[in-house]
């Protein structure tokens, strides 16, 4: 994938860059960080790592080579993180609210069974979810939404909130910027975040890394663990 930083200077024009010029984009760790994956679950990787436009048609959520590219990535991530005894939130759809029909979507889905929807939505067996993970189910795009995820936070005293995952203008960037309404500063790690729409990717990391968290490369990530 290009570069982020490349992408962003072909899309925003420069007038436009430097409206944001007066933002503080400085990443900085606190002393108490939680990382929080976002909806790294099944289905965003059927289809297998194809370009997203080659997907099948009745494929609503696979994100074709861009998931797959991430996995990597994600993974050193989660390494680093157990290496620094950094606690890790995993967020999925609560998928037995959408097979019981009290949560609807604005996509036109065949009805599916709750055995097919527990596999879509459990976590993807490239990640290795521990016991002592916490995993918090959502209803809505926000990890924040009807959830226990704000108290999870606290319980950690949760001063930075790592984030990574899918899909980045969607419920990544509704959970990253709700975290940041509850005091959680976001840092969002650039090659763990995906979606289908590789534009629509880099102008929501481009606008949340001015408003909301920095978002920064795995290798600066790193660093900033020390």
């Amino acid at each position: 994938m290009q570069k982020l930083i490349d992408q962003w200077n072909d899309l925003i024009p420069p007038k436009i860059q430097k409206l944001y010029h007066y933002y503080d984009t400085t990443a900085k760790m606190g002393k108490n960080p939680v990382l929080v994956v976002v909806d790294v679950y099944n289905c965003a990787y059927d289809g297998g790592p194809v370009p997203p436009e080659d997907l099948p048609e009745d494929n609503h959520s696979g994100c074709g080579f861009y998931a797959y590219d991430a996995i990597k990535p994600t993974q050193e991530l989660i390494a680093l993180c157990r290496e620094k005894n950094i606690p890790i939130v995993w967020l999925t759809k609560n998928w037995e609210r959408y097979a019981s029909g009290v949560v609807s979507s604005r996509r036109e889905f065949r009805q599916e069974t709750p055995e097919e929807l527990k596999r879509k939505y459990e976590i993807y067996p490239e990640f290795d979810v521990q016991p002592h993970d916490t995993m918090v189910t959502k209803n809505k795009s926000s990890g924040f939404f009807e959830t226990n995820l704000k108290d999870v936070l606290d319980s950690y005293n949760c001063d930075t909130m790592i984030t990574a995952g899918i899909s980045t203008s969607g419920c990544v960037r509704a959970t990253v910027v709700d975290g940041w309404n509850h005091g959680f500063y976001p840092i969002l790690v650039e090659e763990t975040l995906f979606e289908a729409n590789p534009i629509s990717r880099a102008i929501n990391l481009w606008d949340m890394h001015h408003k909301y968290g920095p978002v920064v490369g795995l290798e600066d990530f790193k660093q900033l663990l020390g």
